[in-house]
């Protein structure tokens, strides 16, 4: 039965993320290669097209830490559902206050869709109130007991929000409803929708995975599934009122946010596992697919290819690399357009609903 929303922040920031004053990160990583292997420089010199990118490579001062297992212990029993309002400045709705009724929203979904459960492989997408609202969401469901659950609610906590290299969608509400819990998640596209069309849109995607993998192998987070490209999802809440879908999106012109939108697989790890190699691996093998698309970055980029599918390399150690790489680029180069890709039959394709349509399943995100 419906109960009392717990509110951990009673509205978002009003500051833009290209605007956050951000501080060098702390020294000292779980994984880390080398003392000062967390100490971040600017990512590109002053080439005039810095500002294409979502955020700087210098990271927020992280608050506290996540070492142990009690962040959300208890939180879902006490109460039937939580509202997770995130004061982090990249959140997708750094300049809107949400004011959402989430349990008649869940109820109001349930009784039109009563078989949408943690069996569902789907996603819903709820269109936005109006034209001129940007409160479209999307609704997961999952196991009340299942430790995608209560990662995703850790990795939404305040102090892991204020992080600019965390991966993981943000959060607004979670809605528990017998053994089920449903997740509404601010509004996320395919990564590649709308499709890249310069050097500096692939750096800049490259790099935002480096730096939440990093992220959440920091975490002891790992098993992350990150060869498959499905589980990748961008924010293009920067567009205009005048963007009436993703096809209309500029990347040149407004910045994005990447996420990694499952952790279907992902666990926490006491001490260095085999998964952690295993996701380096796999980020390296996913950007030597997308290389063939920006030829012109193509031999630079693929030594460090080769040494995070060799093995032996952390991801800060290969974040470190492209940052170093990154920082040799022409602005013409990064300018300059990519390659069209051929569309793959196999990748779902999220597109925005007519607005006449309340609500509409996602394709499911691959396992």
């Amino acid at each position: 039965m419906p109960g009392t929303a717990s509110t951990l922040d009673s509205r978002a920031t009003t500051t833009n993320y290209l605007q956050c004053e951000v501080v060098q990160s702390p020294e000292g990583s779980d994984y880390d290669s080398d003392s000062d292997s967390n100490t971040s420089q600017a990512t590109l010199e002053d080439t005039g097209v810095y500002a294409q990118f979502g955020h700087p490579l210098q990271r927020v001062l992280r608050v506290g830490s996540t070492n142990g297992e009690g962040h959300f212990e208890g939180l879902l029993p006490v109460s039937r559902s939580s509202s997770l309002a995130s004061n982090s400045s990249w959140s997708s709705s750094s300049s809107v206050v949400y004011d959402i009724d989430y349990e008649k929203l869940i109820d109001d979904l349930l009784e039109e869709n009563p078989t949408f459960d943690s069996e569902s492989p789907d996603m819903v997408l709820i269109e936005p109130s109006s034209p001129e609202q940007r409160d479209s969401l999307m609704i997961k469901c999952l196991p009340r007991t299942s430790a995608e659950l209560y990662l995703l609610l850790e990795l939404n906590h305040s102090e892991l929000r204020l992080d600019p290299w965390n991966p993981i969608p943000h959060l607004r509400c979670a809605v528990e409803r017998k053994d089920d819990v449903y997740l509404c998640m601010e509004r996320l596209h395919h990564y590649d929708q709308p499709s890249f069309k310069t050097v500096a849109n692939y750096v800049d995607f490259f790099r935002q995975i480096l730096e939440g993998l990093t992220f959440l192998h920091e975490l002891k987070i790992a098993n992350l599934s990150f060869q498959d490209p499905a589980c990748y999802m961008v924010d293009l809440s920067s567009a205009p009122s005048t963007c009436e879908s993703p096809a209309d999106f500029d990347r040149t012109q407004y910045p994005v946010r990447y996420y990694v939108a499952n952790l279907q697989h992902a666990a926490k790890f006491d001490t260095p596992a085999p998964a952690f190699a295993r996701d380096i691996k796999e980020c390296g093998a996913m950007i030597d697919r997308l290389l063939s698309h920006v030829p012109s970055i193509e031999p630079k980029i693929k030594s460090l290819v080769r040494a995070m599918t060799g093995g032996g390399f952390a991801a800060e150690d290969a974040r470190k690399l492209f940052e170093a790489m990154c920082k040799s680029l022409k602005a013409s180069t990064l300018e300059s357009a990519s390659l069209v890709p051929e569309q793959d039959e196999n990748t779902p394709v999220l597109s925005i609903p007519k607005r006449s349509t309340p609500l509409v399943f996602l394709p499911p995100i691959p396992t």
